[in-house]
């Protein structure tokens, strides 16, 4: 689920439902939107940042979203990879014991 924090104090609400949709639709997860601190625009994923207008110096878009998620979705295959490897390489080291 992501969340949107926005500044409600320089009227970001638009923007924040306008992305908020975008995610609805685009990445087909839910979105809520929340007012948060004067000048904030972040997006956060199950509660960690995924981006924010302070850290690029522009409102957030969901390009920016759409990259972070292919981003993590990469990192994660890699662990696995890596997980996998390792574990054929533990086996192969038992199996040479064992014989």
């Amino acid at each position: 689920m992501y969340l949107i924090k926005y500044c409600s104090r320089w009227n970001y609400r638009p923007r924040a439902e306008a992305l908020s949709a975008k995610i609805n639709q685009t990445i087909l997860d839910t979105c809520e939107i929340e007012y948060g601190t004067p000048g904030q625009f972040d997006v956060f994923r199950d509660g960690e940042l995924v981006a924010s207008k302070d850290k690029l110096d522009r409102f957030v878009t969901i390009n920016d979203i759409v990259k972070e998620r292919q981003k993590s979705s990469y990192l994660e295959w890699v662990k696995c990879r890596y997980t996998w490897d390792y574990l054929k390489v533990v086996d192969e080291a038992l199996a040479r014991r064992m014989s």
